[in-house]
């Protein structure tokens, strides 16, 4: 069997890819640079696959997670998380996610929105685990600092104990005072533990003071791939 996928990884100084012909184990001489990070498809051939992660992707390629996310020329396959959650010093939870180029145009929809702020595990009907992306649109003024916004995901057990609880500041995104911006948190979940477990959604300001918020709700990842 001949394998046609090509995997792109960020991989130590280099933003670099390994071709996988016809042995998936073989790769010495198989690793090359990235074609152009600067393009929105990369140069890259359709069917491509890209391995994003948090230190080599973000940090150390500068290549923002939303820019694939929202990127007309990939499509999210999959998140992976470290079993316990653990926040990279720029903000982001540690995370790999993996991205197939596609044609460079509009995309059939990869998501399925769940427009609540509260939302079984159950009802996200995957069989162990689901690839969510909390999402909100919001609003503060010149008095508030965007660093103490911050967009909150929390997993619940069945008596609203909290099991896990992951965050992302304001001032990760772009923002002005006065006018609406989007926050996300993308991560995986498990759908079965814990039993009969929850998402929980919020957004918090700093202290008392308030922040408008629209839109707060949950996109799943579909399951084709």
């Amino acid at each position: 069997m001949t394998f046609r996928y090509t995997f792109f990884f960020v991989l130590l100084l280099l933003v670099s890819y390994v071709s996988i012909m016809a042995d998936p184990y073989d790769s010495l001489g198989m690793l090359k640079h990235l074609p152009d990070p600067g393009q929105p498809g990369f140069s890259l051939k359709d069917s491509s696959i890209v391995v994003w992660d948090t230190h080599f992707g973000e940090f150390e390629h500068k290549i923002r997670l939303e820019k694939l996310l929202d990127n007309p020329c990939f499509r999210l396959l999959d998140v992976h998380s470290p079993e316990i959650d653990k926040k990279f010093f720029t903000g982001r939870q540690y995370m790999s996610a993996i991205f197939r180029k596609l044609p460079c145009q509009n995309q059939e929809d990869q998501w399925i929105t769940i427009n609540s702020d509260e939302i079984q595990l159950a009802s996200l009907n995957r069989v162990s685990s689901a690839v969510v992306l909390a999402r909100a649109r919001v609003l503060y003024d010149k008095e508030q600092d965007p660093d103490h916004i911050v967009l909150a995901l929390a997993v619940l057990d069945e008596q609203k104990e909290m099991k896990r609880y992951l965050t992302i500041n304001g001032s990760y995104f772009r923002s002005t005072p006065g006018q609406w911006f989007e926050m996300s948190l993308l991560t995986q979940v498990s759908t079965i533990v814990p039993v009969n477990g929850s998402i929980k959604l919020s957004v918090v300001g700093e202290g008392d003071r308030q922040v408008m918020v629209s839109d707060l709700h949950l996109d799943v990842l579909s399951v084709k791939k």
